[in-house]
């Protein structure tokens, strides 16, 4: 999910570049005549921005109970998971 919006930052700022380097051939729409695309184009990136943040947070909430529940497995000694100590993950 992470890499499907940072993808799509990296496709809508090559659109954004796109716009404000559009040369002004006839044959060829000028998009910066139409500065509802470039609100909206900036709309976007900026909820997709905002979600990656969210993600990135929900990201560490989850390696950090992680982290908390295999440290209670060691513990509480359990002999199944005597590795687990080697699977700790930072991020």
């Amino acid at each position: 999910m992470i890499q499907q919006l940072q993808d799509e930052i990296t496709r809508l700022r090559r659109t954004g570049a796109q716009i404000t380097s559009a040369d002004n051939n006839d044959n060829e729409p000028n998009l910066l005549d139409n500065n509802n695309t470039v609100a909206e184009l900036r709309e976007q990136l900026h909820k997709a921005a905002s979600h990656i943040r969210q993600l990135a947070r929900d990201k560490r909430v989850l390696i950090e109970v992680g982290n908390r529940l295999r440290a209670e497995l060691l513990r509480n000694g359990n002999s199944t998971h005597h590795n687990l100590r080697s699977f700790a993950y930072c991020g």
